[in-house]
């Protein structure tokens, strides 16, 4: 090389541009100058700035998306894991049902009540639901059917009322019950009478079980029995 190429190399005053020096800033950075060509970077040392859009792959890695948030729902697929739901809310419930599939056993020649043991369900604290209860009797005239609905104690309100059809003649109960354990008496001429009762529960502090109970009406040495096609249907209404 020349002395004139080495004299104008080493007294440049023109820096940080096309085929010249690089010159560091008072601070020693770099100065604000193209990288595109820079290669082995460590992404780790970045500090600070965000990265475009365009630099990520259409289909991000198999990586923890722990800390993501604000992601889109309609940008969402697959199944969700088995987690619990406890505290899901503004979730619409439907009807539940619970079915009996084979007649109950019999009370006879007694008049104390026993439970269905199928036609139940359980009621949360401080819930409210309502439904019915379609239940088919056999017994017979002289003894007749009755039936009463227990539950927890100390519910803040309970409704239920039932009509017996018998034949082809409906016959409505007289009187609305208001609480657990009133039993409420239909009259059953023989088998498959229907029995239907609806109810609205607004339940108190206490968690438990909504029950249909029966027994005869007057004792007499015949079978009284819960059908089996009988079902209850309730809905959670908060």
């Amino acid at each position: 090389m020349g002395l004139a190429k080495l004299l104008s190399n080493a007294f440049l005053t023109s820096f940080n541009a096309a085929n010249s020096l690089v010159k560091l800033d008072g601070s020693g950075n770099l100065p604000a100058v193209g990288g595109a060509a820079v290669t082995g970077l460590n992404a780790s040392n970045l500090a600070s700035g965000t990265v475009p859009d365009a630099r990520f792959p259409a289909t991000l890695p198999a990586a923890s998306a722990a800390n993501l948030t604000s992601i889109p729902a309609a940008n969402l697929t697959g199944a969700l894991p088995a987690i619990s739901g406890a505290s899901l809310t503004g979730i619409a419930t439907g009807d539940t049902y619970v079915f009996r599939s084979s007649d109950s056993a019999a009370v006879n020649n007694s008049t104390t009540f026993v439970d269905d043991g199928v036609l139940e369900f359980a009621v949360a604290a401080n819930k409210i639901y309502v439904g019915r209860f379609v239940v088919w009797v056999t017994s017979d005239a002289a003894v007749d059917y009755k039936f009463q609905l227990t539950g927890p104690a100390s519910p803040t309100q309970v409704r239920y009322c039932a009509y017996l059809m018998a034949g082809s003649s409906p016959v409505t109960m007289s009187g609305v019950k208001s609480d657990f354990s009133q039993a409420a008496n239909t009259t059953s001429g023989g088998t498959d009478n229907l029995v239907v009762c609806e109810f609205s529960i607004n339940n108190g502090a206490n968690a438990g079980t909504v029950k249909w109970q029966f027994a005869q009406n007057a004792i007499g040495v015949v079978d009284t029995k819960n059908l089996k096609g009988s079902f209850v249907s309730y809905k959670l209404l908060n």
